[in-house]
């Protein structure tokens, strides 16, 4: 191993250490592609459902899904299948199990891409459960103001994609058919890579400046929220509750639900 690849493998060690000892850590869920999430009438269209950190592009391995399918623009719910695949982790000689999902969309229109996780612990001993989407566009815009109908989940209020960098999303969050107010949301640029001690950003203390990495909002009393994307590229938009306590493994842990919206923005030099 050359001086430069120890460097990676220390300070990527190092990163997670600092990130996993941050109170409430945990990781996400969510669904992109190589590309962007426009798909053709009749063509495959695949993509990548991941487990990790993603504004630095830190994976974890994922669990099989208990649910996927595929919600089309008529709201008829549609199988899909997932392959197991191993995802490169940075300057680690490991590799992390995702899977990938291949679509082939029969008619034009706005689909939906819907995943419920199994049950898993997070390095902050909490059980979680993710309810996780992205939008699939084909050609025509219709039903982009479908739902998954998962008990957690953020509907659309704005068109979610054709978004160029610095775009505004506006959605609202709902808990069980009901507008969840004053809930939190995160908002998180996905990297598609693990990133380097130079490319992460400074405060003027020197310390890393997290929150340009992960933004932060609240919803209103009805449950609305705003974002930007300042931004090309994927970015999770994320919200988690508590909801009590469970059995897992034979023992109590305090159970969270968490959904997790993924959107792709297009950079202004896009022809």
């Amino acid at each position: 191993m050359d001086f430069k690849s120890f460097y990676l493998k220390i300070f990527s060690l190092f990163l997670i250490f600092f990130i996993s000892t941050t109170s409430g850590f945990s990781y996400d869920i969510f669904l992109i592609s190589s590309g962007d999430n426009y798909a053709s009438q009749g063509k495959i269209k695949t993509f990548l459902l991941e487990a990790g950190i993603p504004y630095v592009g830190i994976l974890y391995d994922l669990k099989p899904p208990i649910k996927a399918f595929l919600l089309t623009p008529d709201k008829k719910i549609q199988k899909v299948s997932l392959l197991r695949i191993l995802l490169p982790q940075g300057a680690f000689d490991v590799q992390r199990i995702g899977y990938k999902i291949n679509l082939t969309p029969s008619q034009k229109g706005d689909y939906y891409l819907c995943v419920e996780s199994d049950y898993f612990l997070d390095p902050s001993s909490h059980l979680v459960k993710v309810f996780t989407k992205t939008p699939v566009h084909v050609f025509q815009e219709k039903g982009w103001t479908n739902n998954c109908g998962f008990p957690l989940e953020i509907k659309s209020y704005t068109r979610p994609y054709g978004f160029l960098e610095h775009g505004i999303f506006w959605g609202r969050v709902y808990l069980y058919g009901k507008p969840l107010g004053n809930a939190t949301i995160e908002v998180k640029k996905v990297s598609p890579r693990l990133l380097t001690e130079k490319e992460l950003p400074r405060a003027s203390n020197g310390e890393i400046n997290f929150p340009l990495l992960k933004k932060t909002t609240r919803t209103n009393k009805k449950g609305f929220f705003v974002v930007s994307f300042e931004e090309p590229g994927w970015w999770v938009i994320s919200v988690k509750i508590p909801a009590g306590k469970r059995e897992y493994a034979n023992s109590i842990y305090s159970l969270e639900l968490e959904h997790t919206f993924s959107i792709y923005v297009f950079s202004k030099k896009t022809p």
